[in-house]
């Protein structure tokens, strides 16, 4: 379970079961910026690859599509984020396959286009080959790639699948004794984990909305995006038992947006919401305050925004102690009957020996029902049945399921 995601979703972070600590893995591209050649890139039978201020140029030597490629070292079951830079020339058909099979494969997705492009995936095998395609078929046709990099990252479950990339190391633990959701911690200015540039996250001054489960007793930085200085930066903090403001850059200086008192725990459910330029904060779904006026309505679009968990872009309210749980960001703001709903729905997630996956190692769901007398879901899959209340599984059984649950006033019949 992700936890509830609002309307038009953007990002749903920190959301898992493990409890082995993040280790960023670096780069893993040889040579991805060109800074001097293009050293550690292969070319097809079809392609000539020459260096162009700074970037790779993919030229078609035949009336066929050309590609560079390299191989890239991955470990089965963890998530990756690769980002790169692509530019048409005569050839416009540019295209970044990722593949685990060979050169010119896209079985991790194609992106298409000129301009900057990002794909988050899982490793199925042991070798990623990152595929730099000039698709036109062009004799002589040209097409550009730069910043090509691969770096191991935590998982986006919403549907736009824009990981995190880890840097240093990130620790995982438990949100109450027992419990399958894990916290995020051990934040400091070498440990956090950051988004590269999501236009998805440019609101201007529109609505938008951010949830986050989040210790409030310490100092620290829930998040932060931007480049530290231009307009459209913004990030929010909290400052231990006092305040926790949220600001956002004009260009000349941080504008203090929201001020306000939290309560205290290892685990308070946050809400900041913007509406037709008011900006509320509710805590464990119920408003503690609201602000309008000129600063609310400040734009947060900033085109070189990276967006980092744990830490403000020039390193500071840092906390190893800081913990975070299911961060997501949305560009609708979701009414306070829904954020109350949220916060009931999840609270039981925190709770000791809560489970929130389904049972067993698969997530092919076989079948389904739902018992309208107990309001309970039952989810059938190849290791059993799992028992749903709201968000929490409640119970499952080891059994099989095939192709049929019925469930009614608690009686269960399963095929």
């Amino acid at each position: 379970t992700s936890g509830w995601m609002p309307g038009d979703i953007k990002g749903a972070f920190l959301a898992d079961t493990d409890t082995v600590s993040l280790v960023g893995s670096g780069e893993l591209v040889t040579n991805g910026t060109f800074g001097t050649n293009i050293a550690g890139w292969t070319a097809s039978a079809t392609a000539s690859l020459s260096l162009d201020a700074n970037r790779i140029k993919v030229t078609n030597t035949t009336a066929a599509t050309s590609f560079a490629f390299q191989a890239v070292p991955t470990v089965i079951g963890e998530t990756y984020t690769a980002t790169f830079d692509t530019t048409v020339g005569t050839s416009t058909n540019v295209i970044v396959q990722l593949g685990n099979s060979g050169a010119g494969g896209g079985q991790y997705g194609n992106v298409a286009g000129a301009g900057f492009g990002q794909n988050t995936f899982v490793a199925v095998s042991t070798t990623l080959y990152i595929t730099l395609l000039n698709g036109n078929g062009i004799n002589g046709g040209t097409c550009f790639f730069d910043n090509i990099s691969v770096k191991l990252a935590d998982a986006d479950r919403s549907v736009n699948n824009k990981g995190l990339v880890v840097n240093g190391t990130i620790t995982r633990t438990a949100v109450a004794t027992g419990a399958e959701l894990v916290g995020y911690s051990g934040f400091s200015a070498s440990n956090y984990l950051e988004q590269p540039y999501n236009a998805g996250l440019d609101f201007g001054t529109g609505d938008f909305s951010i949830l986050v489960w989040a210790r409030t007793n310490i100092n620290g930085t829930f998040f932060s995006r931007g480049d530290g200085v231009s307009a459209g930066s913004w990030f929010w903090r909290h400052l231990g038992n006092s305040t926790a403001p949220f600001y956002i850059h004009n260009g000349t200086s941080l504008q203090l947006v929201l001020n306000v008192a939290l309560p205290q725990a290892d685990f308070v459910f946050l809400t900041l919401v913007r509406r037709s330029g008011v900006v509320s904060l509710y805590a464990n779904g119920q408003l503690i305050s609201s602000v309008s006026g000129t600063n609310p309505a400040l734009s947060m679009t900033n085109l070189t925004a990276k967006l980092r968990i744990g830490e403000q872009q020039d390193a500071s309210y840092v906390s190893p102690q800081e913990k975070q749980a299911l961060l997501r960001i949305s560009a609708t703001a979701p009414s306070e009957a829904q954020i109350a709903k949220i916060y009931n729905d999840e609270k039981f997630l925190f709770q000791e020996n809560a489970a929130c996956t389904l049972y067993g190692t698969s997530d092919a769901v076989t079948a389904l029902a739902h018992d309208d007398t107990t309001d309970l879901l039952h989810v059938g899959t190849s290791a059993g049945r799992s028992v749903f209340d709201g968000l929490r599984r409640v119970s499952n059984t080891t059994v099989a399921v095939g192709t049929a649950i019925s469930a009614s006033n608690n009686l269960i019949v399963e095929e």
